[in-house]
Protein backbone atom coordinates (compact mmCIF):
# COMPACT_ATOMS: atom_id res chain seq x y z
CA UNK A 1 0.00 0.00 0.00
CA UNK A 2 1.26 3.17 -0.83
CA UNK A 3 2.80 5.49 1.67
CA UNK A 4 0.23 8.55 1.51
CA UNK A 5 -3.27 8.36 0.21
CA UNK A 6 -4.31 8.73 -3.30
CA UNK A 7 -7.50 10.81 -1.79
CA UNK A 8 -8.73 11.95 1.87
CA UNK A 9 -11.87 13.68 3.02
CA UNK A 10 -10.85 17.28 1.05
CA UNK A 11 -11.27 15.67 -2.14
CA UNK A 12 -14.99 14.55 -1.48
CA UNK A 13 -18.19 16.48 -2.05
CA UNK A 14 -18.95 17.81 1.25
CA UNK A 15 -23.04 17.28 1.19
CA UNK A 16 -24.70 13.88 2.19
CA UNK A 17 -25.07 12.67 -2.12
CA UNK A 18 -23.69 10.69 -4.08
CA UNK A 19 -20.48 11.88 -5.92
CA UNK A 20 -18.14 11.34 -8.69
CA UNK A 21 -14.78 10.72 -7.36
CA UNK A 22 -12.39 10.56 -10.27
CA UNK A 23 -9.62 7.67 -9.69
CA UNK A 24 -8.68 8.48 -13.28
CA UNK A 25 -5.26 9.81 -12.52
CA UNK A 26 -4.38 6.93 -10.86
CA UNK A 27 -5.95 3.88 -12.94
CA UNK A 28 -6.55 5.41 -16.04
CA UNK A 29 -9.78 6.40 -18.03
CA UNK A 30 -11.30 3.27 -18.82
CA UNK A 31 -13.77 1.09 -17.22
CA UNK A 32 -11.20 -1.05 -14.21
CA UNK A 33 -11.66 -3.36 -11.34
CA UNK A 34 -9.75 -1.43 -8.18
CA UNK A 35 -9.26 -2.61 -5.19
CA UNK A 36 -10.08 0.28 -2.68
CA UNK A 37 -8.84 0.50 1.08
CA UNK A 38 -10.30 2.74 3.14
CA UNK A 39 -9.22 4.46 6.44
CA UNK A 40 -11.45 6.41 8.10
CA UNK A 41 -11.76 7.84 12.12
CA UNK A 42 -15.04 9.49 12.71
CA UNK A 43 -16.08 11.06 16.32
CA UNK A 44 -19.23 9.39 16.61
CA UNK A 45 -20.23 5.69 16.04
CA UNK A 46 -22.32 4.63 13.46
CA UNK A 47 -20.74 6.53 10.41
CA UNK A 48 -20.60 5.28 6.92
CA UNK A 49 -18.93 5.51 3.69
CA UNK A 50 -20.27 3.79 0.74
CA UNK A 51 -18.64 3.20 -2.85
CA UNK A 52 -20.42 2.51 -6.30
CA UNK A 53 -19.74 2.19 -10.02
CA UNK A 54 -20.17 5.75 -11.20
CA UNK A 55 -24.22 5.59 -13.26
CA UNK A 56 -24.90 3.07 -10.51
CA UNK A 57 -28.18 3.65 -9.00
CA UNK A 58 -28.33 1.04 -5.89
CA UNK A 59 -26.48 1.37 -2.76
CA UNK A 60 -24.87 -1.54 -3.22
CA UNK A 61 -22.70 -3.35 -0.55
CA UNK A 62 -19.40 -1.75 -0.77
CA UNK A 63 -19.70 0.14 2.82
CA UNK A 64 -17.34 0.85 5.78
CA UNK A 65 -19.75 1.49 8.56
CA UNK A 66 -17.82 3.08 12.14
CA UNK A 67 -19.14 0.93 15.46
CA UNK A 68 -16.70 2.88 17.69
CA UNK A 69 -16.37 6.22 17.74
CA UNK A 70 -13.00 7.96 17.69
CA UNK A 71 -11.48 4.65 16.34
CA UNK A 72 -9.66 4.17 13.22
CA UNK A 73 -12.28 2.10 10.93
CA UNK A 74 -10.96 0.05 8.11
CA UNK A 75 -12.21 -1.67 5.25
CA UNK A 76 -11.17 -3.34 1.44
CA UNK A 77 -13.57 -3.02 -1.55
CA UNK A 78 -13.29 -4.42 -5.03
CA UNK A 79 -15.54 -1.91 -7.07
CA UNK A 80 -15.61 -1.31 -10.87
CA UNK A 81 -14.89 2.41 -12.10
CA UNK A 82 -17.12 3.85 -15.60
CA UNK A 83 -15.35 3.70 -18.86
CA UNK A 84 -14.01 7.39 -17.89
CA UNK A 85 -12.42 5.82 -14.46
CA UNK A 86 -14.78 7.18 -12.07
CA UNK A 87 -16.83 5.73 -9.09
CA UNK A 88 -19.33 6.86 -6.82
CA UNK A 89 -18.56 7.97 -2.78
CA UNK A 90 -21.53 8.75 -0.58
CA UNK A 91 -20.80 9.54 3.27
CA UNK A 92 -22.80 10.04 6.27
CA UNK A 93 -21.98 12.49 8.19
CA UNK A 94 -20.47 14.61 5.04
CA UNK A 95 -16.52 14.10 4.68
CA UNK A 96 -15.59 17.42 6.85
CA UNK A 97 -17.46 16.09 9.72
CA UNK A 98 -15.16 13.33 9.97
CA UNK A 99 -12.06 13.18 11.48
CA UNK A 100 -10.32 11.41 9.09
CA UNK A 101 -10.87 9.67 5.69
CA UNK A 102 -8.14 7.79 3.85
CA UNK A 103 -8.56 6.16 0.41
CA UNK A 104 -6.09 4.09 -1.52
CA UNK A 105 -5.56 2.53 -4.89
CA UNK A 106 -4.20 -0.75 -3.90
CA UNK A 107 -5.05 -2.58 -7.21
CA UNK A 108 -6.45 -2.22 -10.75
CA UNK A 109 -7.27 -4.51 -13.94
CA UNK A 110 -8.86 -3.88 -16.77
CA UNK A 111 -12.61 -5.25 -16.11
Amino acid sequence: MEATPCFDETDLVDDLLWNDLDISSKVGAKRMRVQINVHATDNVAGSEIWFRTNGNTNEGPNQLYSTTANRESLSVFEIETDSAGIIEVKTSPKPTDWTEIEIYIEDYREA
